[in-house]
């Protein structure tokens, strides 16, 4: 099931549970309505004590009466949730007067006393008429004073789901594509998608005490319903019946620090090398012994024979139990790990700077400046001598790195020719070649011996396939300056984009306001001879009702009795006719006038709105010039930061899963050991750079001029932080919180839920401390299904089961666009990245996108058989993708262009997450699978099933 056919669900079990609410009708008391429907008789009952409103009578009210009668869906005004809405009554009045049942009108419906009577017969959910108990049981309450209170919720009982219960109803990505986080029934699954592995169960400690949830655990006593990350990816909020949990990202394990055996020492005592193996690491100083520590722990526990001259390379064989140290003098000595003694020890022909264990630890190779790599019999009991049983003329130039799997059956050395060459102890001959292009100064080996990593100053750093010797991936090091870097090139292109449109809209503007500048003086040109042929016909009206008043006046020594003469009726009849045309050319003028007074005052207005409009252009045009060009000076430097990295020294951990890059800038960068894609940079301190690295299984040796740490590698760990609300007993949020989202700071939690047909409530939340920051009033009338911030949080997107989609904004809570259109739920919400049009799914099966300025409709897609749970836009582009429970996945543009239909399985889909770069896509949905695509989401996903 899908949010929208969750949403039904929950519709439909509400309507069964209630009924058609009661009417008020002031019709007298009588035996049958006109339908036919007869008084129903009212029992005798035996009550002792007061009727308990919230026991007795709510349980009634709601299975016959608040589908209609609630404060969302309140027919005629009445509402019969609480006994103080019940005694405001409604638009006929009083439903119930306390004290007198048999004048309350309720009772009355209810008893089919009165007209209407209730519920209507044939009504649509079901709802049956009162029993002559339940009615004798309201006339008691309401003869005792109609009195009481809601004080709490109905208790929930609590049940496991069935293991075969594993839908997916939400996905989500960290931005930078490491984790993907998957809700199946009510549990949660977190995956770290370079690695391709699962990463953790989430679970609620609290929930496993209960023993309910097996040795599994829960992340939630009710479905999965919503899940976000944080911008930072740190924090992951999922949503449930009644509740959000926030989920924080922590390392698996803190740093660890090296005792040092020797504090105090002079500066000079300096780290020269890391070497590592078994649970050992050894670090040699210059003229000091080498000093085993144990890894697990970080304490120092012995130290071995070394030399009197600094060590240039040093080397555990692979079982850990012998090391190897080439000293500056020419020195190569091999010491027993457990004893601390000297084994054996020879002098190199020429000087050693690296070294590699080979054949299970029974041949060491060493080599250096010469080019030629000497491979050493390694002596078993102390006293035997180091021989040299075969030479290898291996690189023109000096050999800079040898390398070998824990096997030893192959070995790698790497020159400053810039090749890689593969070695057969055995038969003394190179079995591959690998052109790096530039002097190599970093190689590795996975343990599993079918990829190796090279790296120089000059070229990239590339995995490589061992057998076939070709390149896996180049692995772009400084991981955190090229996210970062992305991230100010998207941010560089919505600015431009931004500069162009407000452009547009700036040219626009200046052209209206140039048009009403010119209207306004061609009415006020117009306004003023037309101000003039009024005032000369008002004039001249004046003086013909001067003349007709005079004509009409008689001489002084004429009788008012006498008749007119023809000369003087003659003056008056002209004097008239004079007047009447003046009268008609003053209306004439007038209306001339008028209008051109009318035509000032509109044009002066338009003036005014177009300065306004030109003023707010000017202000846009402004800013996103200036996002422009902060933009482009943040992506100039971390343009600079991306390209100034080169990795200068190479491993991989124990299990073989992840490679490390050492950058000589001193940062360090993870990559997945198979295909190089990038995790992380490691948190490490700028001053003093580390200047060292090694493997010891899963502990990440690191070391500086000062100290050495280890830090434990693989997936991060999550655990609880916080809940919001609670599934049991009272909670602030409604029902099934069916979206989450962050705001594009971190800073606030949006969650959206409601209870079926009845309410939708947004609230945001403070997320450091998990207080109510703002709650958006009576935000729509039925469950909210989804919630999206505009890319700048200023505004907030909302789709609900009231089939509308909402634009508010998001500071003050006030509503900016009322989207309707969708004649079904509204099941998904996704902003452009210019924040300039909004994408809108449905339960109708329609996508549709919207002028976010305008508030018009741009463009409606249909072409699903069911419906559509889930969209998202892709990166920058106007394309989205759009997943349906008829099992389509279809990329399309804003015009409505298909661009392509994603491969799957057919799954009926309910979620869909995509990174803001548009390159990683996750979907689920009923079959429980979780599949993550990559751009151009053509190839096979990577899947991951239910557990």
């Amino acid at each position: 099931m899908g949010a929208t056919l969750r949403s039904l669900i929950g519709l439909v079990a509400a309507l069964l549970l209630g009924g058609i609410g009661l009417l008020p009708c002031a019709a007298p008391a009588r035996a049958a309505d006109e339908e036919g429907t007869r008084p129903i008789p009212l029992a005798a009952i035996d009550h002792p004590g007061d009727v308990d409103f919230e026991q007795e009578i709510l349980p009634l009210l709601r299975d016959n009466c608040l589908a209609c009668h609630n404060r969302t869906r309140a027919k005629a005004d009445l509402i019969l949730e609480t006994p103080a809405d019940i005694l405001r009554g409604g638009e006929s009045g009083l439903a119930v007067v306390p004290g007198k049942a048999g004048e309350s009108l309720l009772l009355q419906a209810a008893a089919h006393q009165a007209k209407p009577s209730m519920p209507p017969k044939d009504n649509k959910v079901s709802a049956t008429d009162l029993s002559g108990e339940q009615l004798a049981l309201l006339r008691l309450w309401i003869d005792q004073g109609a009195k009481g209170e809601v004080r709490s919720h109905a208790p929930l009982r609590w049940v496991a789901p069935a293991p075969e219960v594993r839908p997916i109803y939400a996905v989500a990505l960290t931005p930078d594509g490491r984790y993907a986080a998957a809700g199946r029934g009510n549990r949660l699954d977190v995956y770290d998608v370079p690695l391709a592995r699962h990463a953790q169960s989430l679970t609620d400690p609290a929930l496993s005490r209960t023993g309910l949830y097996g040795t599994g655990g829960a992340a939630h006593r009710g479905m999965v319903e919503s899940l976000a990350f944080s911008p930072d990816g740190i924090l992951l909020a999922s949503g449930s019946f009644g509740e959000v949990k926030l989920w924080r990202r922590q390392p698996t394990a803190p740093p660890l620090e090296l005792t040092d055996p020797s504090p105090g020492k002079a500066p000079d005592a300096l780290i020269v090398a890391v070497a590592a193996g078994g649970n050992w690491a050894a670090v040699a100083r210059a003229g000091l012994p080498v000093d085993l520590f144990d890894a697990s722990t970080g304490k120092w526990t012995k130290s071995v024979d070394g030399s009197t001259s600094p060590a240039r390379a040093i080397a555990f064989s692979p079982d850990g139990t012998r090391l190897a140290v080439a000293s500056v003098d020419g020195g190569l000595r091999i010491s027993g790990v457990a004893e601390g003694q000297l084994i054996g020890q020879t002098a190199a022909p020429s000087p050693v700077t690296t070294l590699a264990w080979l054949q299970n630890g029974t041949r060491l190779a060493a080599a250096g400046p010469d080019g030629v790599i000497r491979v050493y019999s390694v002596p078993h009991v102390r006293g035997e001598p180091c021989a040299i049983p075969l030479e290898l003329k291996a690189h023109r130039g000096a050999i800079t790195m040898l390398a070998a799997p824990p096997s030893g059956g192959d070995l790698y050395s790497g020159g400053e020719d810039g090749t890689v060459r593969r070695w057969s102890v055995a038969g003394g001959q190179v079995t591959r070649e690998f052109k790096q292009g530039g002097p190599i100064t970093a190689l590795a080996v996975r343990p599993d011996g079918k990829a190796i990593a090279s790296a120089g100053p000059h070229t990239p750093a590339r995995l490589w396939d061992a057998d076939k010797g070709s390149v896996i991936a180049e692995v772009g090091v400084g991981v955190a300056a090229r996210r970062e870097l992305a991230r100010c090139q998207r941010a560089g292109k919505l600015a431009a984009a931004d500069v162009a449109y407000f452009g547009s809209m700036l040219e626009k503007s200046q052209a209206e306001q140039k048009a009403a500048d010119e209207r306004l003086k061609a009415a006020s040109d117009a306004k003023a001879p037309a101000d003039v042929k009024a005032a000369d016909a008002r004039a001249a009206r004046d003086r013909a009702a001067a003349a007709k008043a005079e004509a009409e006046q008689p001489p002084a020594t004429v009788s008012t009795t006498q008749p007119v003469d023809p000369q003087t009726k003659a003056r008056i009849e002209a004097a008239d006719k004079a007047l009447t045309q003046a009268n008609a050319q003053l209306a004439v003028a007038a209306l001339a006038a008028s209008n051109a007074d009318n035509e000032f005052r509109l044009a002066r207005h338009a003036l005014e709105e177009s300065n306004v409009e030109l003023a707010r252009a000017k202000s846009s045009l402004a800013a996103a010039q200036d996002r422009s060009k902060a933009a482009t000076e943040a992506a100039t430097s971390a343009q600079r930061l991306a390209a100034e990295p080169s990795a200068v020294e190479l491993a991989f951990s124990g299990d073989g899963t992840t490679f490390i890059a050492r950058c000589d800038n001193g940062t360090i960068d993870l990559f997945s050991a198979d295909a190089g894609l990038p995790l992380e940079t490691l948190p490490t301190p700028s001053r003093p750079a580390v200047n060292r690295i090694a493997c010891v299984g899963q502990t990440l040796i690191l070391a500086d001029d000062q100290k050495v740490c280890g830090m434990t590698l693989g997936a991060d760990r999550w655990s609880l932080e916080r809940t919001i609300g609670a599934a049991d007993g009272p909670s602030p949020l409604e029902d099934r919180v069916t979206a989450v989202a962050f705001s594009p700071d971190g800073r606030l939690l949006a969650t959206g839920a409601g209870e079926p047909s009845r309410s939708g409530q947004i609230k945001l939340w403070d997320v450091a401390t998990g207080r109510p920051a703002r709650e958006i009033k009576d935000a729509h009338s039925d469950a909210v299904l989804s919630l999206a911030f505009s890319p700048d949080g200023a505004l907030l997107a909302s789709g609900a089961a009231d089939r509308f989609a909402k634009v508010f904004d998001a500071a003050t809570g006030q509503l900016v666009h009322s989207f309707e259109g969708h004649s079904d739920h509204v099941t998904g919400v996704s902003w452009k990245p210019d924040r300039r049009t909004l994408a809108t799914c449905g339960a109708d099966g329609q996508v549709k996108f919207w002028d976010v300025v305008s508030g018009e409709r741009k463009a409606n897609v249909g072409g699903f058989v069911k419906e559509v749970d889930a969209i998202a836009y892709l990166g920058l582009t106007d394309q989205v993708v759009a997943a349906a429970g008829d099992g389509q996945v279809r990329i399309f543009n804003e015009a409505g262009a298909t661009v392509r239909s994603v491969p799957t399985s057919g799954d009926f889909f309910h979620a869909v997450a995509m990174t803001p770069d548009g390159h990683l896509m996750a979907l689920g949905g009923e079959s429980g699978v979780l599949s993550l695509w990559r751009e151009p989401f053509t190839s096979a996903p990577l899947s991951f099933r239910p557990e």
